[in-house]
């Protein structure tokens, strides 16, 4: 849900916003100037790097699902937080 939302609001075609793996330039990840905490913040990154017309270059990864007893840290509130954060990196300035 929060993919499709990422690439309805920003025209993109992202394959998971929560993937965890990015990597930016320095100089690109200051100028984000971030101010989410958690997991929202790889919703902030990918909605800035969108909204500043940066390429987004994707490569495939194998997921393996994690139970909480595994260690799965995610939970409904954060994919709350993260499409909380989508809109409002799309409508901010």
């Amino acid at each position: 849900m929060q993919t499709c939302l990422a690439n309805l609001l920003f025209g993109a075609s992202i394959r998971d916003v929560n993937s965890g793996c990015k990597a930016f330039r320095t100089d690109i990840l200051k100028a984000f100037e971030l101010r989410e905490r958690g997991f929202a913040v790889e919703h902030e990154m990918t909605a800035k790097a969108l909204k500043r017309s940066r390429c987004i270059y994707q490569l495939p990864i194998r997921y393996f699902p994690r139970t909480i007893r595994q260690g799965k840290k995610i939970n409904f509130f954060d994919g709350i937080k993260g499409i909380t954060a989508l809109i409002r990196y799309r409508f901010i300035p």
